[in-house]
């Protein structure tokens, strides 16, 4: 589902609506609308300079918008300054005081609000158990793992019960280890919590693990929003189709009919066409490798071509292939992923011949470029 690109009539817990931010003649945000439900988890996910952070920095109002509103809990906080706006923040370089230990960093913001040293503590107990830091309650910041760093910041962000917690990228200084561990703890102290929480990042798998919904962003506009799954497998644009997972894109396609193509002489059945086309309109078709088919017979039929296979790459668990389609015209490659059983049983080889079915209900139809 792709957004209203300005002012939506949904309200949300958290609702941003007409953001427009410039910075000099860049236009960083482009008249972005969208919604957060109460409880729920939306990553905003995007290449660098997408708008992104922007988004992040005007919403938790340390940046102010030219245009649009937000709303948080039906309140207008679009002029309010950051401390104003109950929001917590996790930031990538977690911002620690390295003066303080792990249980001072948490505790520093309660000092105003749980007057008794007491129940401070208990509060800072109760957090760190959450995240996993028992017993870590006096060590500094230096003493610490990255990971280790990142849950005391995301304590210390949970420390005055914030509206909304804003995530900025928070595992991306993380090794990879580390970050698929967080990422599972991350979302079960948010789930537990039940804390309306917006992540930026511009890793695809941390967005489909991690979020309930995805915002996908390009060139300061929100170019489709939706369920992990409904967005990887319907993407509505070719730019979403290749930046959340692999993509193979056939060019030359012309259309037939209705959900109906011709491609090197072969004729094919689509399922999606985000963008309607005219009969006789040039298109690209999408598939995406895990979805590329090897067939044994050699009676070509609808949806299915020759290739050749150029190489092969061992991934472990999979095996993707890289291949040429024969046909009439360019050049055209293809890739597709194999479980290793299914490896080992083709016995797969370069200069192989084969022939590939392109499941029509796994193909989409885009707009020729």
């Amino acid at each position: 589902m792709t957004p209203p690109a300005r002012g939506s009539t949904d309200r949300g817990y958290l609702a941003a609506s007409g953001l427009v931010k410039r910075y000099g003649r860049f236009t960083a945000l482009e008249g972005v609308s969208f919604t957060v439900n109460k409880g729920e988890f939306v990553s905003v996910l995007g290449p660098s300079g997408c708008g992104k952070t922007t988004i992040l920095r005007v919403v938790s109002g340390l940046e102010r918008q030219d245009q649009g509103s937000v709303l948080i809990a039906g309140r207008d906080v679009s002029a309010l300054s950051t401390a104003r706006r109950n929001v917590g923040i996790v930031f990538q370089s977690y911002a620690l005081f390295p003066n303080l230990t792990a249980a001072q960093n948490v505790a520093y913001g309660l000092k105003n609000n749980l007057g008794a040293r007491n129940a401070i503590d208990r509060r800072v107990h109760e957090l760190m158990t959450l995240v996993g830091l028992q017993g870590m309650q006096t060590k500094y910041p230096a003493q610490l793992s990255g990971g280790q760093q990142q849950r005391v910041a995301l304590a210390r962000a949970m420390a005055l019960s914030p509206d909304i917690l804003l995530l900025d990228e928070p595992l991306s200084a993380l090794d990879a280890q580390v970050r698929a561990h967080l990422r599972a703890e991350i979302k079960h102290v948010q789930q537990r919590l039940g804390v309306t929480t917006m992540m930026v990042t511009h890793d695809q798998e941390e967005a489909l693990t991690m979020a309930d919904r995805i915002l996908v962003m390009d060139q300061g506009v929100v170019v489709q929003q939706g369920a992990p799954r409904a967005i990887y497998d319907a993407p509505a644009t070719p730019f979403v189709a290749s930046f959340i997972g692999a993509m193979n894109f056939l060019t030359g396609a012309r259309k037939l009919d209705h959900g109906l193509f011709e491609l090197g002489g072969s004729r094919f059945k689509t399922a999606r066409e985000p963008q309607p086309l005219a009969v006789g309109q040039q298109a690209t078709l999408g598939i995406r490798p895990e979805d590329v088919a090897f067939k044994k017979t050699d009676a070509l039929s609808e949806n299915r071509l020759q290739a050749r296979v150029e190489h092969l790459e061992f991934r472990g668990p999979s095996t993707r292939v890289s291949l040429v389609l024969i046909q009439a015209g360019p050049r055209m490659p293809i890739e597709a992923d194999l479980p290793a059983a299914k490896a080992r049983e083709l016995r797969l080889a370069p200069e192989a011949m084969v022939q590939l079915e392109l499941p029509a209900e796994r193909v989409s139809a885009y707009v020729a470029a």
